[in-house]
């Protein structure tokens, strides 16, 4: 899947499986600054989204696991009781189910554990909010790198926010038409638009927005 700009989704995936992997290893937490995302808002999803599964599944963990533990002891503790009444008569099968249930307990108390990992994780994780990444490129809220001279006013602009995707886009007053990286040219624009991209000055100024992206 594509943006305007002919960027992938890929930021999305990695902050999402950098997410969970931080969620469940306790002491990677910096992990989530040592990737540089293309869109920062995308890989801050990822993680996001992350949290969130990790939220859903630690607490799964924690209540299934809990439930294993009281079942697993039940057992344990009834055939225990079993084995004395007979006598040991019944100790071969009573001895096993009781085995069975300590060894469902064990699950379910790590089980728990792993769930309760997860939680303590996501929090402090969460807690840190969503502007994570690597700095990529010089920030710039908006920024004019060409103006054209006629009446016709037309302008190319470069922004790189961090709470978004950055972009090239030319505008002639009206319109406002997204630079395709990967096609080289302003989508969904009309002819006379990317007619200035056979510019040598536009070209320079295309340049000078990618090295503000970082590109």
């Amino acid at each position: 899947m594509s943006t305007q700009n002919g960027k992938d989704d890929w930021d999305k995936v990695v902050g999402f499986v950098y997410g969970i992997v931080t969620d469940v290893i306790p002491g990677t937490d910096d992990l989530r600054d040592s990737y540089t995302p293309s869109n920062y808002a995308d890989y801050n999803t990822g993680l996001q989204n992350a949290d969130k599964t990790s939220n859903v599944v630690g607490a799964a963990l924690v209540v299934d696991g809990g439930k294993d533990v009281a079942t697993g002891l039940s057992v344990a503790s009834t055939s225990a009781t079993v084995m004395v009444a007979s006598g040991g008569t019944t100790a071969p099968v009573t001895g096993t189910t009781a085995v069975g249930g300590l060894t469902l307990a064990a699950k379910g108390g790590l089980e728990m554990g792993v769930g309760a990992v997860m939680l303590a994780n996501t929090s402090k994780n969460s807690s840190k909010g969503y502007d994570r990444g690597r700095g990529r490129g010089t920030p710039v809220e908006s920024k004019t790198l060409w103006n054209s001279k006629g009446k016709d006013k037309m302008g190319i602009d470069v922004e790189n926010p961090r709470a978004r995707e950055g972009q090239i886009h030319c505008h002639d007053g009206k319109n406002k038409y997204y630079y395709n990286f990967r096609e080289k040219k302003f989508t969904s624009a009309p002819g006379k638009v990317n007619e200035l991209l056979k510019r040598k000055d536009v070209q320079e100024a295309i340049k000078k927005g990618e090295q503000y992206l970082g590109l």
